[in-house]
């Protein structure tokens, strides 16, 4: 899932910037954070923390049809099918 350009930040540089790099984990960027210009550690979501981007909710809308698009007899079918 992640960006095609990772975010690499040194510690020192990521402390005055902490609730950014956060927000960006968040939505889904990979931030490392580097020490002595070697990687150390990867800021990571906890599962079920991430936040939901636009494009992912439009992703998970696409192709539903709209209640108004049901006839009432699909409706009572579906209803009955749940």
């Amino acid at each position: 899932m992640g960006t095609l350009n990772p975010v690499k930040i040194a510690v020192h540089e990521a402390r005055n910037s902490l609730g950014a790099l956060l927000d960006r984990a968040l939505d889904g960027e990979e931030v490392f954070l580097t020490r002595h210009g070697e990687v150390e550690v990867q800021l990571v979501p906890v599962p079920g923390k991430r936040k939901v981007t636009a494009a992912e909710i439009r992703a998970a809308f696409k192709g539903l049809r709209a209640v108004s698009d049901f006839s009432a007899r699909e409706l009572l079918k579906e209803s009955r099918d749940w």
